[in-house]
């Protein structure tokens, strides 16, 4: 349709949002949310992160990660209509935090953890974050113990 390209990006990201709601196909979730993602390359945070979302509930964790570290990427739009600030700000940040973790992308993990803490988070999503990061930090525990086990000893 003609209009305002903010405008059309909005109406298009929101039938992802409502295929989404009404527990569309996958296939379909993904057209509405990529086809977004195509009529405003500048503001993707958006569509990559509810797909990041909708594939860590499905437990499609590299899909996750895929569209988490893509949106991630994207510096913050300059549009003006109905940008989700929450989202650009630090949501995609703490999908990406959730996405690396579940791929075995420990330290990212935590350095995303680290990052999402020193922002002024509600004090439940601080909560979640820090047992996200102590998550990470035990893997990243158990991961040097194993290496220093692992070594070949000298003679």
């Amino acid at each position: 349709m003609e209009g305002w390209p903010e405008e059309n990006f909005v109406a298009q990201y929101r039938a992802g949002k409502v295929a989404l709601l009404l527990n569309k196909p996958y296939t379909e979730i993904l057209t509405c949310f990529l086809t977004a993602y195509e009529m405003r390359p500048e503001r993707v945070t958006e569509p990559l992160y509810q797909l990041a979302v909708y594939c860590r509930h499905k437990a499609w964790h590299h899909q996750a990660y895929l569209f988490a570290k893509a949106g991630a990427e994207i510096v913050y739009p300059t549009d003006v209509l109905f940008v989700e600030k929450d989202i650009c700000e630090w949501r995609i940040f703490d999908e990406l935090a959730i996405a690396a973790y579940w791929t075995g992308h420990y330290v990212e993990s935590k350095k995303l953890c680290e990052k999402l803490l020193a922002m002024p988070l509600a004090a439940d999503d601080a909560e979640r974050v820090r047992e996200n990061l102590q998550f990470a930090l035990e893997k990243l525990t158990v991961f040097k113990v194993c290496k220093r086990l692992t070594r070949p000893h000298s003679i």
